[in-house]
């Protein structure tokens, strides 16, 4: 399972519609879980990088910036009112459970991949979400990249990326 920004926020969504619907589920016989450039979390440059990138004219990027701005404001106020943690927040707690899903456990393989030039996922971000699965005592390690792009990893160094992927599974299969 390769998971990556809006896919880690629906493997979030999926954990909880699991638990809540009570159902056992058998446990497949081979799990790992893949972090592909996440968890980061909510900042305003990387919001803007993200809704920004197909524009290209300099002058519609400033004009949509504004608004956005406001509406990334609004939202944190919001959360700051209601003392509730944003879903990137939360995102990031329940990626750091053992049993992400009802068949994880805290052995379960978990391989993060990230750069430094991401420009939408913060590399310190998942340096420390790294550092806290650790001392939770998750089964946990990360491959960082210099100069890749957001999730373009294995396009900057197949054989590097494909190895790592490749080490995450053995490990799955063997434990």
């Amino acid at each position: 399972m390769c998971i990556l920004s809006g896919g880690a926020l629906q493997l979030v969504e999926l954990s909880r519609m699991l638990q809540a619907s009570g159902q056992t589920l058998g446990m497949p016989s081979t799990t790992a879980i893949i972090y592909d450039s996440v968890p980061g979390k909510p900042e305003l440059s990387s919001a803007l990088s993200a809704f920004l990138a197909p524009v290209r004219s300099t002058l519609v990027r400033i004009l949509m910036s504004i608004p956005l701005t406001i509406v990334y404001y609004v939202l944190v106020a919001i959360a700051f009112i209601t003392r509730r943690r944003s879903p990137f927040e939360r995102m990031r707690s329940e990626l750091n459970k053992g049993q992400v899903l009802p068949w994880t456990t805290e052995e379960t393989p978990r391989l993060y991949i990230y750069s430094d030039t991401d420009k939408l996922v913060n590399h310190k971000h998942v340096a420390e979400h790294i550092a806290n699965a650790k001392e939770l005592g998750l089964n946990v390690r990360g491959e960082y990249f210099k100069g890749s792009p957001h999730v373009a990893h294995a396009r900057a160094d197949p054989d590097r990326y494909w190895d790592a992927i490749r080490k995450v599974w053995v490990e799955a299969i063997v434990s």
